[in-house]
């Protein structure tokens, strides 16, 4: 709707007026159009992070894909939010110049002048277009869905780094070994060790023992020697046994704490893995909603600029 839809009745000042309130919401339907459009942009980007977050060469290659396509999809939904806050604003712009127009209209209207043809189509028109307006201004149902997704995006960047955390500790060693092998391999050779040390003692004592009847030279010596070296022999035999029981009770029973501990932190890992894959479904879903509702703004806005012609 341009200038010759207005009355010609009308002072070329306020036609001039009319003109520019008109002109500018339909510049700002204009600039909504192309915020609709870097918004779907941005939401093309999401769903290619979500399409490339598929089985890696390891468990923590997969996990740290993941971690970087959540921290993009952060970004892109940061853009996002902010081209949803810059079409409200180009909206309430647009909705305050048709306001503006209507009012100068019907200002003439109230005064008693008559009106055209022309003009009660423009007013058509313009009335149309404040309802349309009014509609898209009073809530963003995309806004919503867009401030959804962050909090997926976030927990999934929360999520990643505490799984590939567990997929490191469960990754094998330089030698072949898991690392939660190593630590236990570590605590059963130093449990062995003092199995040893109790051993190595008790034949240090009978050596000593031994040595000292040899020097006394008298052969009531050596055999009183030998008897008192006897009973010394076999306590620290004795004591080794149960030393031994009880250092491979503990081994036994950390076996068994670190085998249950293992077993739980899998568990828990695979109900994480479970909840991001349903996250990164949940997302592509969201993503592909925030599309089509941004084409059919478009098709809605081109519309309303096209009334304005």
């Amino acid at each position: 709707m341009a200038a010759n839809a207005l009355p010609t009745t009308l002072p070329d000042g306020e036609v001039q007026h009319l003109t520019e309130e008109i002109s500018q919401a339909k510049g700002d339907l204009e600039g909504m159009v192309k915020e609709n459009e870097k918004e779907i942009s941005d939401m093309d980007a999401i769903k290619n992070d979500i399409d490339n977050t598929g089985p890696a060469i390891s468990a923590v290659k997969e996990q740290e894909t993941i971690s970087a396509a959540a921290k993009d999809m952060q970004l892109r939904e940061e853009n996002a939010v902010a081209d949803e806050n810059e079409q409200q604003t180009l909206a309430l712009d647009s909705l305050s110049q048709v306001n503006k127009a209507l009012e100068q209209i019907n200002g003439k209207n109230a005064l008693g002048e008559s009106q055209t043809n022309p003009v009660e189509a423009a007013v058509q028109k313009l009335s149309k277009l404040q309802k349309q307006l009014e509609v898209g201004t009073s809530t963003s149902h995309n806004l919503e869905r867009i401030e959804q997704m962050q909090e997926k995006s976030k927990q999934l960047v929360t999520d990643a780094k505490d799984l590939a955390k567990f997929a490191k500790m469960s990754a094998p060693g330089e030698l072949g070994e898991s690392k939660m092998n190593a630590q236990q391999k570590q605590i059963e050779e130093d449990a062995l060790a003092q199995i040893q040390k109790v051993k190595d003692t008790a034949n240090a004592a009978i050596e000593k023992s031994t040595a000292a009847a040899q020097q006394g030279g008298v052969m009531g010596m050596l055999n009183s020697a030998r008897t008192s070296a006897e009973p010394a022999q076999a306590a620290p035999a004795e004591a080794a046994a149960p030393a031994q029981g009880g250092v491979m009770g503990m081994l036994n029973s950390a076996r068994t704490s670190a085998e249950t501990a293992q077993a739980a932190g899998e568990s828990r890992a695979d109900r994480m893995l479970s909840q991001e894959q349903e996250t990164l479904a949940q997302l592509g879903d969201q993503e592909a909603m925030a599309v089509k509702a941004e084409k059919v703004s478009i098709k809605q806005l081109k519309g309303m600029i096209n009334d304005m012609a």
